[in-house]
């Protein structure tokens, strides 16, 4: 039986919408992957290649995907399903209709692989044509001071070869997403 599943932007002046997505983004992310939801409310506002949109079962909102569209990529920043809505095929449907939609590479950040949830997490993603870079060190910055760096792995889908380009690709990402300068976290990598 065909799920019915769609992808549609989110706008932030849909108040219920933006409770919905805040509500799975908190109880999704720990406080350290992510920024203050008043700062995601604010990107949406502003001329930025930042998006949202929000999946949808039936018409029913289920979760929701952040992005950065950038010049030749796609940067997902955050991607959470409703704990009740996962496990129904809405994260392929998800991943699969946003590549098509924006035709382009997307890389993405996950946890290393050190616990049963993080390895699922990367089988998912790599069920979905995603590449993991476990040879590359990565460093999330913090999304304000008074949070910690992490250390993360980097999975990309396309035409993005992180062995050649990892520091064209990494930079925007580093300068617009987390407001960082890029060459003070190039020399961390020992780049």
């Amino acid at each position: 039986m065909k799920q019915n599943f769609s992808l549609h932007n989110a706008h932030h002046s849909d108040l219920e919408l933006m409770n919905f997505i805040k509500d799975v983004y908190v109880t999704s992310f720990p406080p350290e992957e992510r920024r203050e939801f008043s700062q995601l409310l604010a990107l949406l506002q502003e001329e930025t290649p930042f998006r949202v949109k929000v999946i949808r079962k039936g018409g029913e909102a289920i979760g929701f995907i952040t992005y950065w569209n950038f010049d030749s990529y796609a940067y997902v920043e955050h991607f959470a399903l409703h704990p009740e809505k996962r496990g129904g095929g809405a994260g392929a449907f998800t991943l699969q209709e946003l590549g098509e939609t924006l035709d382009m590479p997307i890389i993405l950040e996950v946890e290393k692989p050190e616990d049963e949830m993080s390895v699922r997490r990367i089988s998912f993603y790599e069920r979905a044509g995603f590449r993991l870079w476990d040879n590359h060190r990565y460093i999330q910055p913090p999304y304000d001071p008074q949070k910690e760096e992490l250390e993360l792995l980097l999975m990309t889908q396309g035409d993005l070869n992180l062995d050649s380009d990892f520091e064209e690709v990494v930079a925007p990402i580093y300068k617009y997403v987390y407001k960082a300068e890029p060459k003070h976290y190039f020399a961390k990598l020992g780049r």
